[in-house]
């Protein structure tokens, strides 16, 4: 079994502060931001965003993961902060609604239907720049 390396203390939260940076521009908005991150075991789910908040955020990640797939879920999930932020996408009545068009996401949807929804083709096209940036970046601090 080989060993996986975990995160050192705060990683997560200090590395979805370093992501939703990289993703916004706008320092008023980053500023405001808080974001917790838990790790709990899911069905089917790698992570999960929730909105608790317009400006107060929760990831959680599946422990199950090897460090970096954690971090690349991370970086999905900072997206999908990012897609709200700045207003493309936001949900209401059980409806996404993107750049002004409005699709309906059912619990009982395909994954091909689920990866074809605009927000998660944003966010997995973007995933693994953000989560290597996020590397370099630590390794260049070091």
């Amino acid at each position: 079994m080989s060993r996986r390396r975990k995160f050192y203390r705060n990683e997560p939260v200090h590395a979805s502060k370093w992501m939703l940076n990289y993703l916004i521009k706008d320092k008023n908005k980053t500023r405001k931001l808080k974001v917790s991150v838990y790790f709990r075991h899911m069905n089917e789910d790698t992570g999960r965003c929730y909105d608790r908040t317009k400006t107060h955020f929760v990831i959680v990640l599946s422990p199950d993961m090897s460090r970096n797939e954690s971090l690349r879920v991370l970086a999905h999930e900072c997206i999908h902060i990012a897609q709200f932020v700045t207003g493309k996408l936001f949900i209401k009545n059980g409806e996404g609604h993107w750049k002004s068009k409005i699709y309906k996401e059912t619990d009982d949807m395909s994954y091909a239907a689920y990866r074809a929804l605009p927000w998660e083709k944003e966010a997995f096209r973007r995933q693994t720049k953000i989560a290597k940036a996020y590397k370099e970046w630590l390794s260049n601090k070091s």
